[in-house]
């Protein structure tokens, strides 16, 4: 599968285009904090967890939804979803729990 991404042939087709929502940044800030005390009274984490680094993390959800020439540039929720993780897991702007907080998201 991901050799077909790589090359371009991974089929999109059926994949969800109606986008209605966008994740805002104090939304995602408010459910990564509910998040890391539900994790901190199963002590599954620490403070740490969902501290943000610097700003990327706001950035990175702009990215996922951003748009050229009045189109999006991940046209499906799919798509976007998937983005969204890989952007954070990669770009690590949380001190902890980039991984949970991606796949929560």
């Amino acid at each position: 599968m991901l050799n077909r991404y790589d090359s371009n042939k991974l089929e999109t087709e059926g994949l969800t285009e109606n986008i209605t929502y966008e994740i805002k940044y104090a939304e995602a800030k408010a459910v990564i904090a509910e998040l890391k005390q539900q994790l901190i009274a199963r002590k599954e984490a620490s403070g740490l967890f969902g501290n943000e680094k610097d700003q990327s993390f706001e950035g990175t959800l702009q990215n996922v939804v951003q748009t050229f020439g009045g189109d999006y540039v991940y046209p499906s929720i799919e798509e976007q979803a998937a983005h969204l993780l890989y952007f954070i897991i990669k770009n690590h702007p949380f001190s902890d729990g980039n991984k949970r907080i991606g796949a929560f998201l």
